[in-house]
């Protein structure tokens, strides 16, 4: 597994999950006292997400000590900074960019969805068309790909819009599994949302049953008054 990489100029960092014991004690000072009765899992997920933040900041050299969470749960980013963290059962991964460059970043990482639960989530995340379309995709990554890539334009836009998201108002326009990319379009009648409605493309990885998803959203994208 490569852990460290740079796409353009976005900064990633990635490691396995369980957490390297030595890691886990180093950066134990990230955890916030609400997670103190916390399962050991879960701990281990919140620190490898913060340890993953502060290697990604390396490669921009700049350097992060620690992360404050907002009242909504999600990271408050040094200033100068755009960034996303996510983890599946197997792997931590974070992403790190100017914020001279980019708005906001969103980052989702998903294991593989089985079989067995697969129709039920499909009628979660998917319209009728989207349905029919990964079907006949007949790939079994695909299902976990629409769903990672919505939840992660989800995470790019929240802290624009600040509300909630539904799955059925984002829709898949296209996902090509050989370049690795796809494309979705925000329809919503929230009034919070006007301002981001249209396309949003995005770009995907596959590691070891895990699909990783990516939509950054550039700073010149909205004229903010």
């Amino acid at each position: 597994m490569q852990n460290v990489f740079k796409i353009h100029d976005v900064a990633f960092y990635q490691t396995s999950l369980p957490l390297d014991a030595q890691i886990e004690q180093d950066f134990s000072y990230c955890l916030p006292s609400k997670l103190d009765r916390a399962s050991t899992v879960r701990k281990q997920e919140y620190i490898a997400g913060r340890y993953c933040v502060f290697s990604a900041a390396k490669q921009l050299s700049t350097e992060i000590i620690n992360i404050e969470n907002a009242i909504t749960r999600e990271p408050v980013w040094p200033k100068g900074l755009a960034g996303s963290i996510s983890h599946s059962k197997n792997l931590a991964i974070s992403c790190l960019a100017s914020s001279e460059n980019y708005l906001s970043l969103g980052i989702d990482a998903e294991d593989f969805i089985q079989s067995h639960v697969a129709e039920e989530i499909l009628s979660t995340v998917a319209n009728f068309e989207e349905a029919t379309y990964i079907k006949e995709l007949n790939d079994q990554s695909a299902l976990t790909i629409l769903f990672s890539a919505k939840e992660a334009l989800y995470k790019a836009l929240f802290p624009l819009c600040r509300c909630f998201i539904d799955f059925k108002e984002v829709k898949l326009l296209s996902l090509d599994l050989i370049k690795k990319t796809f494309e979705l379009e925000l329809n919503s009648e929230q009034k919070e949302l006007a301002k981001f409605l249209g396309k949003f493309n995005g770009s995907f990885r596959i590691e070891n049953q895990t699909v990783v998803t990516l939509i950054t959203i550039p700073k010149d994208k909205y004229a903010y008054s």
